[in-house]
């Protein structure tokens, strides 16, 4: 994201989120960082609503953190639209879903359907240029208590801000390592690590 041209950072925190900020502080001394703790975890639209007085009305780049895909940044970042990353996956139920006509353009997303009318999964990763839009439909949602399977999400809002006009195009990523449970992360280790053994330089890997 760096070398896309992006130096100001928000980490949303919680628990032994010192860690966090003291490998950011050691590893990347030179981007201005911003952290803000999530006491109280009730989802990632909440946690997103949070950080409202720091964003104020800047295009934001929301990456979740137990997300790992590959794509072009660049491209997304020079993009003149907003813009959400997605994934085929076999079953959509476990994901939030989006919706695309043949333009790439995404008419509705929805946090894991029971009954899916696409199978594009949402990865994680979005480009977000109305943010007070965003901030608008997050606040909305969380005074009328407007939830999915018990928390605030961020694809409640993004539906929300499509509803309002907002248009958002759909990027496709290449390989995309899920870390949010304990299967899938310790298969995308595996393919992580095996990755780095294939290339010529090899990296010393500490895992604590």
């Amino acid at each position: 994201m760096k070398e896309a041209g992006i130096n100001e950072f928000i980490f949303i925190v919680g628990y032994l989120g010192d860690k966090i900020q003291d490998f950011v502080k050691s590893k990347y001394p030179e981007i201005k960082a911003h952290y803000v703790h999530q006491i109280d975890r009730q989802g990632v639209g909440h946690a997103i609503r949070l950080t409202r007085t720091i964003v104020n009305q800047d295009d934001v780049f929301v990456v979740l953190g137990d997300t790992i895909c590959e794509y072009n940044i660049q491209e997304v970042v020079d993009s003149p639209f907003s813009m959400i990353g997605v994934r085929k996956v076999d079953d959509p139920r476990d994901f939030g879903v989006a919706e695309i006509g043949e333009d790439g353009f995404i008419s509705r997303v929805v946090e894991k359907p029971q009954i899916p009318k696409s199978n594009m999964a949402l990865v994680g990763v979005s480009k977000i240029q109305e943010t007070e839009h965003m901030f608008q439909c997050l606040e909305s949602n969380i005074r009328e208590g407007l939830r999915s399977h018990g928390e605030f999400s961020l694809t409640d809002a993004l539906d929300c801000m499509i509803k309002m006009g907002s248009k958002f195009k759909s990027f496709k990523v290449e390989n995309w390592f899920d870390c949010g449970r304990k299967e899938t992360l310790l298969e995308s280790n595996a393919t992580l690590l095996k990755n780095l053994e294939q290339q010529p330089i090899r990296m010393n890997l500490k895992i604590q």
